[in-house]
């Protein structure tokens, strides 16, 4: 999976984009995503998949409260699933819906703690720091799964350029990896 990252804020933008099958020919599923600017970084807000004939497959919806994260959900319309997480005082309440039955787990709130939407933002804010060969220690919060995984993100010397920055994204737990 790669990301392009830009250098500059387009926040209160909506993208459409199209994604393609394995192959790369083939157009199965249409991205748009809604970004506003929280920090000055530009951060997804709203991102909806729809197939090709317009069918609604997933939603993800993104909520801040005085420039912090609050509320965080996904919604796989195809399996009627519905996951999450809320951020309350001091801890990270995470659920998911799922044929009619409800299962919720709270941990400790750790900093800094990220969703899916919201990794590339954070490489963003700290590129200076990975393009130096600093490494950053994140929490990545896996709602579907009532999970929540330690990953390291750091320069990957082998594949960057000096044009290009490379960032690794791996694992603490070994049996993720």
């Amino acid at each position: 999976r790669h990301m392009c990252i830009r250098d500059r804020i387009n926040a209160n933008q909506e993208y459409t984009s199209k994604i393609l099958d394995i192959s790369g020919n083939d157009h199965v599923y249409t991205a748009t995503i809604t970004t506003e600017e929280i920090n000055g970084q530009e951060v997804p807000v709203l991102s909806v998949i729809n197939t090709v004939s317009g069918e609604k497959r997933s939603t993800e919806t993104l909520e801040f409260h005085e420039n912090r994260l609050k509320r965080y959900e996904y919604i796989r319309h195809n399996v009627n699933e519905r996951s999450g997480v809320d951020i309350l005082d001091g801890a990270i309440r995470i659920y998911k819906e799922y044929k009619g039955k409800t299962k919720t787990k709270t941990i400790a709130l750790e900093n800094p703690y990220l969703v899916g939407p919201l990794v590339t933002a954070y490489i963003q804010k700290h590129i200076e720091e990975l393009k130096k060969g600093l490494k950053r220690d994140v929490l990545i919060i896996i709602p579907g799964h009532l999970r929540v995984l330690r990953f390291t993100l750091a320069k990957d010397i082998e594949k960057s350029t000096e044009k290009v920055l490379a960032v690794k994204l791996s694992a603490a737990n070994i049996i993720v990896r």
